[in-house]
């Protein structure tokens, strides 16, 4: 049994517009349907992250960055019918003129995950 440490959300600045994200079960399914991997898979895929950067940390966050936008436009009931390649432009161009958001994308996430379980999640908005 796999289990999802991460759940919430927040939003940031990404392709010109505010969007929100959302961690956590919808999002862990898109990730790892993108990348063909079996949803008992997706903690070993994350872990593959591994801050060094490099194509294939460049990859790796736009598939995360892509399943967390997709799951914060579904829960808000918001159009979302972006591809992951048209969002890696938008991570690139935000590694560049925004790198703080890719940041907070990442922060958000470890804040949650370092919530243990039963405990309040987290917060629930960054901005």
């Amino acid at each position: 049994m796999v289990h999802l440490a991460i759940r919430g959300e927040g939003s940031m600045l990404i392709g010109g517009e505010q969007r929100p994200y959302h961690w956590g079960t919808l999002q862990s399914r898109i990730f790892c349907e993108n990348r063909g991997v079996e949803l008992s898979g997706y903690q070993e895929a994350v872990s593959e992250l591994t801050g060094a950067g490099g194509l294939k940390d460049s990859v790796l966050i736009v598939d995360l960055v892509h399943s967390a936008l997709a799951a914060g436009a579904e829960l808000h009931d918001l159009p979302f019918e972006y591809t992951p390649k048209k969002v890696s432009f938008w991570v690139d161009e935000a590694a560049q003129t925004t790198p703080e958001e890719i940041a907070k994308f990442f922060q958000t996430a470890r804040d949650l995950a370092t919530t243990a379980p039963g405990k309040a999640k987290g917060p629930k908005e960054q901005k």
